[in-house]
């Protein structure tokens, strides 16, 4: 029961200040042909879809969703 709710206090603190992506996501996201790639939080381990800005496809900039 500690560990989860130990787990949950980390997701929403994770939530409220912003879930981080391993630079090896952002690359194959910027690799991959379908400008979607489903990974994890590298903080608290949440689900994620990293979908790529089709308006600013220059800059290389992406959006971070919660999937779950």
């Amino acid at each position: 029961m500690t560990q989860f709710l130990l787990s949950s206090l980390k997701q929403i603190n994770c939530t409220l200040s912003g879930h981080d992506i391993s630079v090896k996501d952002e690359e194959n996201l910027f690799k991959c042909q379908e400008g979607f790639l489903y990974t994890k939080c590298v903080r608290c381990d949440y689900p994620l879809l990293l979908r790529m800005d089709p308006t600013d496809i220059e800059e290389c900039t992406y959006m971070i969703m919660e999937k779950g």
